[in-house]
């Protein structure tokens, strides 16, 4: 604890490992963040190719076109099951 005082007393190396750490912190956050969101686009494009084969046996047409202008929420809660 004696090491951390010393450092917290000394302004310029404080605000120095508080730079860091902030610097850390929004590396990590963006990181996961980014992570997330490949990770759920990925899951709505898995979703969006299951429909889009789903309507075309159905169908036997291609609706692609319209199947991209469907959100994210449409998809999910399309009546046809995965």
């Amino acid at each position: 604890m004696n090491k951390y005082e010393e450092i917290q007393k000394n302004d310029e190396l404080w605000s120095t490992a508080m730079a860091i750490q902030l610097r850390e912190a929004r590396y990590r956050y963006d990181f996961e963040d980014s992570f997330e969101k490949r990770k759920a686009a990925g899951k709505m494009e898995e979703d969006r190719q299951r429909l889009h084969k789903l309507i075309e046996m159905k169908y036997h047409e291609d609706h692609t076109t319209w199947l991209c202008t469907l959100t994210a929420e449409q998809i999910e809660t399309s009546p046809i099951s995965f």
